[in-house]
């Protein structure tokens, strides 16, 4: 099972449940966070990026 695989489960299985949480508090849940990553491979697919590419992530430290 890969990445994607366990968030989509996770999302079917406990979608209300608590998934990320940073040191403020901010949280959530599978539902949300599997469809805050769906936007984001989106983007990256309608922006050319295939399979067996590689992508960096330059971002701050913390769930949002």
């Amino acid at each position: 099972m890969n990445l994607c695989d366990y968030l989509a489960d996770s999302r079917q299985r406990f979608p209300g449940r608590v998934a990320v949480v940073d040191p403020s508090g901010w949280s959530l849940t599978y539902a949300e966070l599997d469809d805050r990553s769906s936007r984001i491979a989106a983007y990256l697919r309608a922006s050319g990026v295939v399979t067996g590419d590689r992508v960096g992530v330059i971002a701050p430290k913390g769930a949002d």
